[in-house]
């Protein structure tokens, strides 16, 4: 069995935040991607890949919450995260630039 500062305890929570956000249920969503984001800062540091999914994730609410520049921040940090961690033409960093184009619309 995993504790609650587990990555799969992470995973979990961040699978149930998509569900919620799914389901309009923003305020559940960020929440889950809030605690999941801490579990895997912890665990693997701040420039992570599965960090930067959160803050993309994270990003995604805070535009429907219309919080642009918040969330204009979160989508640039998981984009300079994948950027390193990939390289420019990897699916993880056109995930973050379409983000990134529909918070600036």
């Amino acid at each position: 069995m995993y504790g609650v500062d587990h990555p799969n305890f992470a995973s979990a929570l961040n699978n149930r935040g998509v569900l919620s956000k799914e389901l309009g249920d923003l305020e559940s969503a960020k929440s889950d991607y809030d605690q999941a984001l801490r579990i895997l800062e912890v665990r693997y540091g701040p420039h992570d890949r599965a960090v930067a999914q959160l803050l993309n994730h994270q990003a995604l609410i805070l535009m429907a919450e219309r919080k642009y520049e918040e969330a204009l921040g979160k989508c640039l940090r998981a984009l300079k995260i994948d950027e390193k961690s990939f390289g420019p033409d990897h699916e993880a960093v056109a995930r973050d630039l379409a983000t990134r184009g529909g918070i600036l619309q």
